[in-house]
């Protein structure tokens, strides 16, 4: 079974990634991929288009081994998370890419990499905004209107899957969101 664990920055993935896994040695985690310079440049449309071959190929070669693996993989950002960002890339950054005509080879082999189950950790503005202004551990930046530009197309792309699920963190400790997925991962 592959499961993507996903959300807004700072709402808790990686934390709660790591607190299963150390419950449940069993659970392959596989964590975000770091960003990295890959020496193309993503403002150019052919450069972002081989940058994010290079992030496909890194994750389709785990989601091909969490396929052949038996038990559970934990993804802290799957394969829809990447599609979505290829495809909201473009407009986000103000560039006029077609990602139908011009991605649609990747967008098309992404698509054939599905999570069995995507959770997505929420929680309201306010939180978000306060665990990334105190988060010691990834420096967090939000830009002016990042919550309706950026994390609600996000949020409602994610949550529209029929294999997806929400967990809102807003008022819950990672201890209570353990709990939540831990019940889950016993059913």
């Amino acid at each position: 079974m592959i499961i993507n664990l996903t959300g807004a920055h700072g709402v808790g993935k990686t934390t709660v990634a790591r607190r299963i896994s150390s419950l449940f040695p069993e659970i392959h985690l596989v964590e975000e991929f770091a960003y990295k310079d890959t020496g193309f440049d993503t403002s150019q449309k052919e450069g972002f288009l081989r940058n994010e071959e290079i992030y496909f190929t890194e994750k389709k070669e785990k989601y091909s081994e969490a396929i052949r693996f038996e038990g559970i993989t934990l993804f802290v950002r799957g394969m829809e998370d990447l599609l979505y960002y290829i495809s909201a890339f473009p407009g986000d950054n103000g560039y006029s890419w077609k990602i139908d005509g011009d991605f649609e080879y990747l967008t098309n082999e992404i698509s054939g990499y599905k999570s069995d189950l995507i959770i997505f950790l929420d929680a309201d503005r306010t939180t978000i905004e306060k665990r990334c202004m105190n988060d010691i551990v990834k420096k967090r930046e939000l830009v002016e209107g990042w919550y309706e530009k950026k994390y609600k197309p996000f949020r409602d792309y994610i949550l529209q899957h029929n294999y997806a699920m929400c967990i809102d963190t807003t008022s819950k400790s990672i201890e209570d969101v353990v709990q939540n997925i831990t019940a889950l991962l016993k059913q």
